[in-house]
This record gives C-alpha cells, sequence and structure tokens, in this order.
C-alpha cells in the first residue's frame, strides 16, 4: 500500500466526518488537475448523501417520538378521566 499523497476532508453540515486519502498511480504519477477536481466533487457527493441518510435518521427518530407523545398524551387523559370519578 502506498502512503497517501493527498487528504481530502469530507464535511457534512460543517462537520467533518472523514478524509478521502490518495495515493500516486501505480507507476508513481501524480494526480493531474482534472481527476483531483473529480475527487473533490466525489467527497461533495459523499457528503450529501451523507446528510441524506442523516436527515432519515432524523425524520425517522421524530416520528418515534411523535408516536410515544401521542400515546403518552393518550394514557395521561385515561389517567385524568379515571382521577375524576
Amino acid at each position: 500500500m502506498r502512503r497517501p499523497v493527498l487528504s481530502i476532508p469530507l464535511r457534512a453540515a460543517n462537520v467533518l466526518t472523514g478524509f478521502l486519502l490518495c495515493s500516486v498511480k501505480p507507476h508513481g504519477e501524480q494526480l493531474d488537475p482534472e481527476e483531483l477536481h473529480l475527487l473533490v466533487d466525489f467527497t461533495k457527493e459523499g457528503a450529501i448523501a451523507y446528510d441524506q441518510l442523516e436527515a432519515d435518521a432524523l425524520r425517522r427518530h421524530a416520528k418515534e417520538l411523535e408516536t410515544q407523545v401521542m400515546m403518552l398524551d393518550a394514557r395521561l387523559q385515561e389517567a385524568r378521566r379515571n382521577a375524576a370519578t
């Protein structure tokens, strides 16, 4: 394994979530500007995908919490009715 010569940060929601480490090509050539541009675009797309996964997980969690609140509210209403009788 070759040593990395380039590190491109992976940021999602302005938080550093990782790095893409790149080494030279198999015959020792450096990456050209077009390849560097593609790698940067790749990390940006990865960050977008990470943000989408995180947003999906947060939406699922919010839905679970809404369900719990509704169940607890129903129990509270029932307890209040029982206490009034």
